[in-house]
């Protein structure tokens, strides 16, 4: 059953500012063009950055709505430990669904004869946020540089994130529709928020799973271990697969695309059979209280700003 009360403090409006602002922090310097040359050294810049604001939103949640923040504290989504066996359920499943989307994806480049390394100069926000803790001009590792990012990536920004989306905004937009919807709509507004087109591929999919166990399985913990697992890796990944080299082949046939698409749908199927034989536990809403709008005035701000970075 969830614990929400009548005069809860996690409601749509709340919500909604608080998407917006977290974008407006963390991609501040992309909307009004602040140089990256206001530092000497660029890693140190993307340190400070990245660190800075992570740690600003983070200040932000507390101090902004510090009622929000201990009623979440108080769910049984956040004092429930998760079982271990449905953590590597999910992780594992979300991850044959990467996989098979990513050789999907490599297969559709290589039928138009694409590189990887061409689709993502299109993005100028992924550019702009590219924490390698390595030195571009010297090819040497940046201990400090990596030391800021990983706490910054691996471990605050997931907290936040999964703060923000699978925690106050799952739970105010199941309030304001239903558990399908708020799944499916923070999945949305997830992937939006990483302005990134190809990342949509996988973060949609990958989003709404993440959301359905929390919703299903009843532990907001489940989200934030994975998400903890996948920037871990990406940033391991990123500092030492990526500093010296760039991807120039895609050596996928689209065939064998074709073979991940279908791996990643079975997968995507299966847990989505898996939930359904859990949905037992999903907390029951009282479907006779009137409904919050969705769309307010901050959450179309935060889609237009998307849309808007996404087409540059």
């Amino acid at each position: 059953m969830t614990n929400l009360s009548m005069d809860s403090q996690i409601n749509v409006r709340i919500v909604n500012k608080l998407i917006l602002i977290l974008l407006l922090l963390w991609f501040l310097p992309v909307i009004i063009h602040i140089p990256h040359e206001v530092f000497s050294n660029k890693n140190i810049n993307n340190s400070i950055q990245s660190y800075g604001v992570a740690f600003l939103i983070v200040l932000l949640l507390i101090l902004f709505k510090p009622k929000a923040i201990r009623e979440f504290v108080q769910d049984s989504r956040f004092k429930t430990v998760p079982r271990w066996h449905e953590t590597l359920m999910v992780i594992g499943t979300n991850y044959i669904i990467i996989i098979g989307l990513l050789v999907f994806f490599l297969g559709l480049l290589n039928l138009f004869s694409l590189t990887i390394g061409e689709i993502y100069e299109l993005s100028d926000a992924y550019n702009q946020f590219t924490y390698l803790p390595y030195n571009k001009i010297t090819g040497a590792f940046d201990l400090f540089s990596g030391a800021v990012n990983f706490l910054a990536v691996v471990i605050i920004i997931p907290l936040y994130e999964e703060l923000l989306y699978r925690g106050l905004a799952l739970r105010a937009y199941e309030k304001a529709c239903s558990p399908l919807f708020a799944a499916a709509f923070t999945a949305v507004l997830f992937s939006l928020f990483h302005l990134n087109v190809p990342q949509l591929i996988f973060l949609f999919p990958v989003s709404f799973i993440i959301a359905r166990a929390v919703q299903v399985l009843g532990s907001w913990w489940i989200a934030v271990i994975f998400h903890v697992i996948h920037n871990g890796l990406i940033f391991f990944i990123s500092s030492f697969t990526f500093a010296n080299k760039n991807i120039t082949e895609n050596p996928i046939s689209l065939w064998l695309g074709l073979v991940g698409l279908l791996l990643a749908i079975a997968a995507f199927g299966i847990a989505m059979y898996w939930f359904k034989t859990c949905d037992q536990q999903t907390s029951i809403f009282d479907r006779n209280k009137k409904k919050e709008k969705v769309f307010t005035l901050s959450l179309n701000i935060f889609i237009v700003i998307c849309f808007i970075l996404m087409i540059q």
